[in-house]
């Protein structure tokens, strides 16, 4: 079990979307939010990690929502 620490961690928890995997459901936050966090760590395997991330949900990621993200992180794209 986990608790909301931050604004960031009650976002995550309130928008989390369904992965399933072998029938199972692990719930994991928006990619948007995860993409924009990695680029703000900013180590090379992070953002490696980020256009990955990216590039393999390019369908399914809101743009305006992760230069949102992007932009509260303190990141320019």
């Amino acid at each position: 079990m986990k608790f909301t620490r931050n604004e960031s961690d009650a976002y995550s928890f309130n928008n989390r979307i369904p992965l399933i995997m072998n029938d199972r459901t692990f719930w994991i936050g928006p990619l948007e939010m995860q993409i924009a966090y990695k680029f703000w760590l900013g180590s090379e395997k992070d953002i490696e990690d980020a256009i990955y991330i990216r590039e393999i949900s390019r369908d399914f990621i809101d743009e305006d929502l992760l230069r949102e993200f992007c932009s509260s992180f303190g990141v320019n794209e």
